[in-house]
C-alpha cells in the first residue's frame, strides 16, 4: 500500500507560521512536557573532517499521535535542516518539513516566551547584544512579547551594526538605534538579550 505524506518547503513554513504562533506552540509543548505528555530526545551529534557535524534532535507527543526528529549536516557550505514527523501509532511518515525558518522561529521563540514570563509587564526598553544570523529573529520574538519603546543594539563591528539597525527598522518597524558599547546598550534597559558566541566579556 502506497502512503503519501506532506512536503512543506521553507517558503510555506514562513507563510504558515509567524513568531506569535511559534511562541504559542512552544508554550503548549512545554506545558505537555511538564504534565508528562511529551518528551524531548537528548540532542546528539557526530563530527567529521574540519569541524563538520551531523545533528539529531527530536520529541514525542504520543497523545497527539505524532513524534518527530530534526536532523541536519553542518558543513563549511552551510546546512539544510529537515524535520521528519511520524505517526506515533504506525510509524508512517506524516510530513517532511524544510526546517531552517522553523529552527529560527523555535530558537528565538523560546526567548519570547521567557520574556513573557520573566520581564516586567511594562518592560519596553531593550538591549540587543550581537547582530548575527539569529539576532533579527530574537528581536522579533521579544517584540512579540512586549511593546518595545526603544531598542539599542551593539556588536563589535560598526558596519554590521548599522546594517542590522537599517534592516531591523525596515523588517520590524521598531524604534531601534545603534549603541557604541555594551555599557551604552544596556544602561537602563529592562530587557537584555545576548545573541553572541563571544567567549570574553
Amino acid at each position: 500500500m502506497t502512503r503519501s505524506f506532506l512536503w512543506i518547503a521553507e517558503a510555506e513554513v514562513a507563510e504558515l507560521l509567524d513568531m506569535r504562533a511559534a511562541i504559542a506552540a512552544l508554550e503548549a509543548g512545554l506545558d505537555l512536557e511538564a504534565r508528562g505528555e511529551a518528551q524531548n530526545m537528548t540532542k546528539t551529534h557526530i563530527l567529521w573532517g574540519k569541524g563538520n557535524t551531523l545533528h539529531a534532535i527530536g520529541a514525542i507527543f504520543p497523545a497527539a499521535g505524532v513524534v518527530g526528529t530534526k536532523t541536519w549536516a553542518h558543513t563549511e557550505g552551510g546546512a539544510t535542516p529537515l524535520l521528519v514527523l511520524f505517526d506515533a501509532h504506525d510509524g508512517s511518515i506524516k510530513a517532511i518539513i524544510e526546517a531552517f525558518v522553523l529552527g529560527q522561529l523555535r530558537t528565538a521563540g523560546i526567548s519570547g516566551l521567557a520574556t513573557r514570563f520573566m520581564a516586567a509587564a511594562d518592560a519596553d526598553d531593550m538591549a540587543l547584544i550581537g547582530t548575527g544570523k539569529q539576532a533579527l529573529a530574537q528581536l522579533a520574538a521579544v517584540a512579540a512579547a512586549r511593546r518595545l519603546r526603544r531598542v539599542r543594539v551593539f556588536s563589535p563591528t560598526a558596519e554590521r551594526r548599522l546594517a542590522f539597525v537599517a534592516n531591523a527598522k525596515s523588517e520590524l518597524g521598531l524604534p531601534i538605534e545603534e549603541a557604541s558599547s555594551v555599557a551604552a546598550a544596556v544602561r537602563g534597559a529592562s530587557i537584555i538579550t545576548l545573541v553572541t558566541r563571544a567567549r570574553a566579556p
